[in-house]
């Protein structure tokens, strides 16, 4: 991801530094590539572990980290790859459950079929929130820190300069 980055700041005509923006570009791309490469490679995998993995993506990304919870309706109502049908989705949560990702919640008695409802590991919030937290103190250092056109100069940075006449 780096050296994409990189890539992409290049690109741009950035010669001094890689910004957030060219990183964010870079782990878009990188996030791309790994949908692609995953369901190339889900057929080599148990379909279980390939929902699990997925629903583990979605949990980390945050989804229904603010309620803590969920139930086993609200995973494949949304029809996500490996998903789409109770069966599988109980599935893939035994093994998130079997991991410490979440934990299955106790029928409470009442009229009707019960509903299978999910608890998230509060651990794995407070690792969604740092996540957010990091990256929002990184934007407010890229606006403080960004340059105006007016601040650019056609004379290369002084780190270029030094590397080139190290090269000579």
């Amino acid at each position: 991801m780096p050296s994409l980055a990189l890539l992409f700041s290049l690109a741009d005509g950035e010669l001094e530094a890689v910004d957030l923006h060219h990183a964010r570009l870079a782990a878009a791309w990188c996030k791309y590539l790994e949908d692609h490469a995953q369901r190339i490679y889900a057929s080599r995998i148990a379909p279980e572990q390939f929902a699990a993995s997925t629903l583990s993506r979605k949990l980390a990304g945050g989804w229904k980290g603010s309620e803590g919870s969920f139930a086993l309706r609200d995973v494949y109502r949304n029809c996500w790859t490996g998903l789409g049908t109770p069966e599988e989705t109980r599935a893939a949560l035994r093994l998130l459950e079997e991991a410490g990702w979440v934990r299955r919640d106790a029928n409470e008695p009442g009229p009707g079929r019960p509903a299978e409802n999910y608890t998230i590991n509060p651990r794995l919030q407070e690792v969604t929130d740092g996540k957010h937290r990091l990256l929002a103190k990184l934007d407010s250092r890229q606006e403080n820190n960004r340059r105006t056109p007016s601040d650019r100069t056609d004379k290369p940075p002084k780190s270029l300069t030094a590397s080139r006449s190290l090269l000579k």
